[in-house]
């Protein structure tokens, strides 16, 4: 039970972490269209 706690939440960083990071490049790229 502990062990599938930490795949879930480990996966849901690692989603977290990435749409974070696509959602920072896109804001990159709406200011130097500006």
């Amino acid at each position: 039970m502990i062990s599938y706690e930490l795949i879930l939440s480990s996966a849901i960083l690692i989603i977290i972490i990435l749409t974070g990071s696509f959602n920072f490049t896109t804001i990159i790229e709406n200011q130097q269209a500006i």
